[in-house]
């Protein structure tokens, strides 16, 4: 009776096992869906708790641009302009995360313009591992304040603060998610220096974002350069009116001044 027991449970290891490869898999090719069912976030209601990371407009935008690129030229270079708490950090994240956990050698850095959004940034990844299904869950081969390894496929993530001149330099990224770009003291030094170190092979990532603070920097020469097709790097602007919250019903009585657009 043990050993018929046993044998069954060896069975249903072995059927669970070939389950979870068929659903990795499946994930490799579909970042929505494993941002579904794999990644919880904190909503800005936090009263919810964490919750599955559905994209909304915003993201879709972005990801399906993103993916489409990735599909006709085999690697991404994206530069988002966008408005505050889209949640554009939070898919970038967890597109560093996915690309990652699912791919062997992978080394990827983040980058934001302060320790306070860097460690934000960095407690995202982290909530996102501790709040995996434990069958997905991944172990750490390294695991700081600063960086992750995974044991199953040494890849992993380092971040960092834009704080430097040589920030970032002497890194080897295979994806890089560059946050609040515009807002860098020493952008042009950064860039230059993390540029050199990225590859131009098929399934790199550079994905930069920002809302906009004003021009002359790298930030804005970027964006111009992409607007006007002189850059390799994809422009996706993403306006504040996607987000249903930033609208408020138009007051009784309202009547908009010439300024306003008033006929």
């Amino acid at each position: 009776m043990a050993t018929r027991k046993t044998a069954n449970n060896v069975k249903l290891q072995a059927l669970r096992e070939l389950q979870k490869r068929a659903k990795l898999e499946e994930y490799r090719g579909n970042f929505e869906l494993f941002a579904k069912e794999q990644v919880k976030v904190l909503p800005k209601d936090a009263s919810r708790g964490f919750i599955p990371f559905e994209f909304n407009s915003a993201q879709h935008i972005i990801n399906d641009a993103i993916e489409k690129q990735l599909k006709e030229k085999g690697k991404v270079r994206a530069i988002i302009l966008k408005a505050r708490q889209m949640g554009i950090s939070t898919w970038a994240t967890s597109r560093v995360f996915w690309r990652a956990y699912l791919n062997p050698y992978h080394k990827s850095v983040v980058m934001a313009h302060d320790a306070a959004t860097s460690d934000a940034l960095f407690t995202m990844s982290r909530n996102i591992i501790d709040y995996m299904p434990a069958a997905f869950r991944p172990a750490f081969k390294k695991s700081n304040a600063k960086e992750i390894m995974f044991e199953h496929n040494d890849s992993g993530y380092r971040l960092f603060t834009a704080g430097a001149p040589e920030a970032g330099r002497g890194q080897t990224p295979t994806i890089c998610h560059l946050s609040e770009v515009a807002f860098w003291n020493h952008d042009t030094k950064i860039l230059s220096g993390l540029f050199q170190g990225i590859s131009e092979a098929d399934n790199t990532e550079v994905i930069l974002e920002s809302t906009a603070n004003g021009v002359g920097n790298e930030f804005h020469r970027l964006w111009m350069g992409a607007v006007a097709g002189e850059n390799d790097y994809l422009p996706i602007f993403v306006p504040w009116f996607l987000m249903g919250e930033y609208s408020r019903d138009i007051p009784e009585g309202f009547e908009r001044t010439q300024e306003e657009g008033y006929p």
